[in-house]
């Protein structure tokens, strides 16, 4: 029972709680009741209800339990003494599925770069609105617009997408659509420009919104006003066409913007000067060159045609090569007028000394080219090569030396690719000193009539060259022995402008002194005087032979021509005659570019012109006996150069050149800072018939090396049929001046009549 009339306790045998295990909802309620037992069939007793955990669940006197919160406790109910109870489980309610969602807002349009917010409503079947349930977003076109987690949209690019919300597999979707931000203004930088005709100045155009924000992306469309004036590409590039003013209109989405551009006409001037060239990096193969661009005089940047030489130093002209090989290769062409440039040069030998000059220009380069002044001399020497020696070649083979004379072998080092190999120290050996022997340097002095083997070794690889001791023959009269053993040249023979420099400093082994010339910077002459002159017995054949050593930054004028070193005079030449304007005038000298030298006999011969013949360039053909060159009468030799009555004072030469430079620019065998002994032979032609034949002899030897060897040379004409050589003179000359302060010494100078 739930309730009853209050009894004595004493009458009270039990009380009994109906059910005695519950389970309630949180929220819900459950009904217990108690049953009350009495004794002598007594009325029941009343009972009282309570709570084991009113916070859990709270129990009514009715024995009603209210669901309160998840838990488990016990409800009582005591009647009297007795008591009962009853196990009360408090659970939390089952939730009820998602049955529908809804996003708002269900469509939204939204700009390229902008963003939105979504959100979602979830209700029960009921219609009652859920909380607390999972939500997820998705994009259907993920190009157009991203969501994330939170159902924040982003807008990526013009379009449409389907953005869906999920729960509890029940969605709903927003439709969004991205459209672009509109341009509201252009600006064109710059506002105003000039620029010359035929060159360029760019524009640029941007688009922007409302808020003055750049906009990307956006088309731009270009237009000029006159385009006679000036015209613009769909870059934005404008080029000068003639003298005038155009405006140049850019457009995008409506907009539009204006620069005014000024064409004028180019001012020309002279190409720039690149004073800064240098040489930052090089291999054993290559060198990197930087420079500073500079002006090609017309506003541009120049183009450049960049030269070389293996040498300390390097002097312009037609025989220093342009660069082919690299970045370097000639023409270059021009990028930014004060960018710095670098470029490579390569296919150089390792371990040498390189020059390099460039000079600017504008036009086509050998067509039309406007150059400018040269720019610096850079020089770097590449990085010696380590590759193994492959092979030893000693030179000349089958060498022959007179006893008591020299000769001077060369080795050639390769390695297995046949590049030469620089700077490697080498080692000379002779199988029989008692023939020949050979000096550190390669140079054989012949001591006995018979045949030695010379052996040149480097690294563990040797070359060889047989070499042949034969005894010296007469060596006809002498005519002068010259050893500048001091000043006294007068005393000697020596005239004219006689003082020469003796210095201590420089000789011979085995000598006291030489014979010092030194050109001083723009000097065309000697600081000793201008020559000095000695004669000797008339003879047909004249034997020239002396020492000579240059200086290391020898590099005589730096041209074709020049300097003139020894000069031999004829008999019919008087004592003071001029050094060019003669009956026969013969050249001993060397050429250099590149710093190596380049041994040249010449012959002159500007009285045996016969004037009345007519203006140059007539062809003296059937007048042989007018002047003495044979290549300028008709009967043309080989393997020299002529000039033949050309225009000028001194145009009465033929030309005997080595084929390849001969004195060295860098150390070792040849090397021009070298004490390097030259030998000349000359030979009268014959007189035959009272006309001359060309089989006169011109003959120079380089340390015992036969390097010239002609013999079809007319000196002399039967006009002239005892024209012989009388006088020798010392003079060195430059016409330009000299470009630098450079010396040579002279030592051990022998003329006769024979070769020994």
């Amino acid at each position: 029972m739930e309730t009853g009339a209050s009894n004595a306790d004493l009458g009270v045998t039990s009380v009994a709680v109906q059910p005695k295990t519950v389970t309630v909802l949180v929220g819900d309620s459950m009904q217990l009741t108690a049953s009350v037992i009495m004794s002598n069939s007594r009325p029941p007793n009343s009972v009282t209800w309570t709570s084991e955990n009113a916070g859990l669940a709270s129990v009514s006197a009715a024995g009603v339990v209210h669901g309160r919160a998840v838990g488990p406790l016990f409800i009582r109910a005591t009647s009297g003494s007795k008591q009962d109870s009853a196990a009360v489980t408090v659970v939390a309610p089952s939730p009820l599925p998602v049955a529908s969602v809804s996003v708002v807002p269900s469509s939204v349009t939204v700009t390229v770069g902008g963003t939105v917010a979504l959100l979602t409503t979830l209700k029960d079947a009921n219609g009652n609105t859920l909380a607390g349930r999972a939500i997820t977003w998705a994009s259907g076109s993920t190009g157009v617009a991203t969501v994330n987690a939170a159902g924040v949209v982003t807008a990526a690019s013009v379009g449409s997408a389907t953005i869906t919300a999920t729960s509890e597999g029940q969605s709903g979707t927003a439709a969004v659509s991205v459209t672009t931000v509109p341009v509201a203004t252009v600006t064109v930088s710059p506002t105003t420009a000039s620029v010359l005709a035929g060159q360029t100045v760019q524009l640029t155009a941007t688009p922007k919104d409302a808020g003055g924000t750049a906009l990307s992306g956006r088309p731009v469309t270009w237009a000029s006003s006159n385009v006679g004036f000036a015209t613009v590409s769909a870059s934005g590039l404008v080029s000068g066409v003639a003298a005038g003013s155009a405006t140049i209109t850019a457009t995008s989405q409506g907009q539009s913007a204006t620069s005014t551009i000024t064409v004028t006409t180019p001012t020309l001037g002279a190409p720039g000067t690149v004073s800064d060239l240098a040489v930052p990096a090089v291999t054993d193969s290559s060198a990197t060159l930087s420079f500073t661009e500079v002006t090609d005089g017309a506003g541009q940047a120049a183009g450049y045609d960049i030269r070389y030489v293996p040498a300390p130093t390097l002097s312009w002209g037609g025989s220093v090569p342009s660069v082919t090989r690299g970045t370097c290769a000639s023409p270059v062409a021009g990028t930014l007028i004060g960018a710095k440039r670098t470029c490579t040069v390569l296919g150089l030998t390792a371990g040498t000394i390189y020059s390099f000059q460039l000079v600017s220009f504008r036009g086509t380069l050998t067509v039309n080219a406007v150059f400018g002044p040269l720019s610096n001399v850079a020089t770097a020497t590449t990085a010696a090569s380590t590759a193994p020696i492959a092979s030893v070649t000693v030179s000349p083979v089958n060498g022959t030396v007179t006893v008591g004379n020299v000769l001077q072998l060369t080795a050639a080092l390769q390695d297995a690719a046949g590049r030469a190999l620089l700077g490697r120290a080498v080692a000379w050996s002779s199988s029989n000193t008692g023939v020949a022997t050979v000096s550190s340097t390669g140079l054989v002095t012949g001591i006995a009539t018979g045949s030695a083997t010379i052996t040149a070794t480097s690294e563990g690889v040797s070359g060889t060259a047989p070499v042949t001791a034969s005894a010296p023959t007469s060596g006809g009269t002498v005519l002068l022995q010259e050893n500048f053993q001091d000043a006294g040249f007068s005393g000697r023979g020596w005239y004219d402008d006689y003082i020469l420099p003796v210095t201590t400093a420089q000789h011979m082994p085995g000598a006291t002194s030489a014979l010092e010339l030194r050109m001083a910077p723009g000097a065309t002459g000697g600081t000793f005087g201008t020559s000095a002159r000695h004669l000797f017995p008339a003879t047909s054949t004249l034997y020239v032979s002396y020492w000579v050593k240059y200086s290391d930054n020898w590099v005589g004028s730096a041209s074709p021509d020049h300097p003139h070193e020894f000069y031999v005079l004829s008999n019919q030449d008087g004592q003071y005659a001029p050094l060019a304007d003669d009956w026969l005038t013969t050249y001993i000298e060397t050429n250099f570019m590149g710093g190596a030298g380049t041994p040249r006999i010449s012959v002159q011969d500007n009285l045996a012109i016969n004037r009345s013949m007519g203006t140059t360039p007539l062809n003296l053909i059937g007048v042989t006996e007018q002047r003495s060159v044979s290549g300028c009468n008709g009967m043309l030799e080989t393997n020299l150069f002529s000039e033949c009555y050309g225009s000028g004072t001194y145009n009465d030469k033929q030309f005997n050149r080595v084929g390849t430079a001969v004195f060295k620019a860098q150390p070792g065998a040849g090397y021009k800072g070298n004490w390097n002994h030259v030998e000349v032979y000359l030979a009268m032609n014959s007189i035959v018939g009272g006309v001359g034949i060309p089989d006169g002899v011109i003959q120079y030897w380089l340390n015992g090396v036969l390097a010239i060897d002609r013999h079809d040379v007319m000196f002399r004409t039967g006009a002239r049929a005892n024209l012989a050589f009388a006088q020798f003179v010392i003079g060195p000359y430059i016409g330009g001046g000299s470009p630098v302060d450079q010396t040579m010494w002279v030592d051990n100078l022998t003329l006769a009549t024979r070769h020994p």
